[in-house]
Formats: C-alpha cells, sequence, structure tokens
C-alpha cells in the first residue's frame, strides 16, 4: 500500500509523538478505526504485529523531530 505523507500532514503533524506525526496521520487516513502507532523502529497498526519502518521513513522522523525542513512524500507499507 502506498502512504502520501501530505503538506497538512506536515504542517499539523506533533514532532517527538508516535500517534500524531505526520506519518502517522497520513497511515491512519488509510485506516481510520485503528490505532496507528510510528516510531523508527516499527510501526503499529492497532493489534496487529508490528512492521519495519522503511528507511525513508525513518530518516524522515529524525528530521521532522529534530525540527528540521521536511518535503512531502510516500512511501509503500507492508500491511501484514
Amino acid at each position: 500500500m502506498i502512504i502520501r505523507v501530505s503538506n497538512d500532514d506536515i504542517r499539523l503533524g506533533l514532532a517527538g509523538t508516535s500517534f500524531g506525526c505526520p506519518v502517522a496521520r497520513a497511515i491512519h487516513r488509510q485506516f481510520p478505526e485503528l490505532y496507528i502507532s510510528v516510531l523508527p523502529s516499527g510501526i503499529r497498526l492497532g493489534s496487529a504485529p508490528r512492521v519495519k519502518t522503511p528507511c525513508r521513513v525513518q530518516r524522515f522522523i529524525r528530521k521532522f523531530d529534530g525540527g528540521e525542513q521536511v518535503a512531502p512524500f510516500a512511501f509503500r507499507l507492508k500491511v501484514l
């Protein structure tokens, strides 16, 4: 599944949170009924097993949480 992190996700996202970051907001649009948690080590969708966070997403999280400028992007999320 392709997840698209938009300008709105970035503008409204919260740094340092696993559930309010831009990536979590973008995933939540696809799965509004699930609790979403995004960490550099893994992404959790509801009660499903954690999936590996793609390297591109890890880099985005580090930049966003560090206060650096980030841009919209898309990534493939492997859903179990």
